[in-house]
């Protein structure tokens, strides 16, 4: 029988744009005392909302929280992601634990309802966090814009594009490959392109 439900649960990312992939840190605190209390061969059970993709065996890490030396196997089924504990002295108790799960393909920019992600653990029943998941749609923004360069000659250093949350911060591990294509025009020198 399980203890209570899990509970403080997150669901956070460094990286969320749409349709790119991410890693995604859950965190939780199971119920004190050993009812609650996670060791090797335990499992915890992550559940994402229906438009994410997860690969069928993610790579996971247990992060902060457990204690000894933690590792984890993963596998999945469509969005569920059952996390085996292993190592003789892994422990997660009366503290809360984060798991990083990798390769996460976010969805389309929106917001999705807390309560279609959940985590679980073999001792503690399921819970949700309390605020949505948002993704947000990406930009493009100039970080090395052109230089003073001679026609014919390629211009240092190189013009450099980056693919950015709405906030302006560099979406790490986007996967997005980015084409700039020259349009005729004019340039804010006043010169045709």
């Amino acid at each position: 029988a399980f203890a209570a439900p899990v509970s403080n649960v997150t669901f956070t990312t460094t990286n969320p744009v749409k349709e790119t992939t991410a890693d995604w840190s859950v965190r939780f605190t199971p119920t004190n005392g050993a009812g609650g209390e996670l060791k090797a061969a335990d499992k915890i059970t992550v559940t994402f909302n229906s438009s994410f993709g997860v690969p069928s065996s993610p790579a996971v890490t247990p992060g902060s929280g457990f204690t000894g030396n933690c590792t984890a196997t993963a596998s999945a089924s469509g969005t569920v992601v059952t996390i085996t504990l292993a190592g003789s002295t892994c422990g997660l108790k009366n503290a809360a634990g984060t798991v990083t799960i990798a390769g996460i393909t976010n969805p389309a920019a929106g917001s999705y309802a807390a309560n279609t992600f959940s985590v679980s653990t073999t001792k503690d029943s399921a819970a949700s966090p309390t605020s949505p998941v948002v993704i947000t749609g990406g930009k493009l923004a100039f970080v090395q814009g052109p230089t003073d360069g001679f026609a014919g000659t390629a211009l240092s250093p190189a013009v450099t594009v980056q693919v950015q949350d709405q906030a302006g911060n560099a979406a790490f591990a986007s996967g997005v490959t980015v084409t700039l294509t020259p349009s005729a025009g004019t340039i804010d020198s006043g010169a045709t392109a």
